[in-house]
């Protein structure tokens, strides 16, 4: 027992990936809630990246993708400029850029592997309100209830634990309800023993 609490002890994470935004990537890359692509514009390409489970898909296709597929532009502060959105930046900071993704912006940028991109708040907003748990009632602690969409619990559980190692799987169950269930785990504190459940 003491034995198994030792090894337990030494495993931690860290809460930076790396020094750039690739590494940022590698570490999202395995969770099924990670998007990212080339997005072809009237003069060119740009690439898009983003946690599908934290944005609204209505803020992206309604608010950024006809911009980027309408107009011309030559580098990253020409896509920031043409844009109508509040809330955008431009850093190489990978740590701001982290934190950001993580609590639901989407990251732009022109070339694939450019150190330099553009932030877009497109924090998604729910479509339930989520409410006090009431079969299972605490005095100390969070007063959110899971609800009926996988998106919004997994976006809970995202907003708890704004971690890259935090990797999402999904798998579809039940022969006629094709219910799709989510599994979640921190990578690096997982026991990789149970790898097969999650590949």
């Amino acid at each position: 027992m003491l034995k198994w609490l030792n090894q337990t002890k030494k495993k931690s994470i860290k809460h930076n990936t790396g020094d750039n935004i690739d590494d940022l990537i590698k570490a999202l890359k395995p969770s099924k809630d990670f998007n990212r692509f080339e997005f072809e514009t009237k003069n060119g390409s740009c690439w898009v990246s983003y946690l599908k489970t934290m944005v609204s898909p209505d803020f992206i296709h309604r608010d950024v993708f006809p911009y980027l597929t309408e107009h011309s532009f030559t580098n990253i502060d020409d896509i920031k400029n043409l844009l109508p959105v509040e809330q955008k930046s431009i850093t190489e900071n990978v740590t701001e850029i982290q934190k950001k993704i993580m609590s639901g912006s989407i990251m732009i940028r022109f070339n694939e592997y450019d150190t330099k991109c553009l932030l877009i708040s497109a924090v998604t907003v729910e479509t339930r309100q989520v409410g006090m748990p009431e079969v299972e009632f605490t005095v100390v602690g969070p007063k959110e209830a899971f609800v009926e969409s996988l998106d919004t619990n997994i976006n809970l559980i995202r907003k708890r634990l704004p971690l890259p190692q935090l990797h999402l799987k999904e798998i579809e169950v039940g022969k006629l309800s094709k219910t799709r269930i989510a599994i979640l785990y921190i990578d690096g504190i997982a026991n990789q023993e149970n790898g097969p459940i999650v590949e």
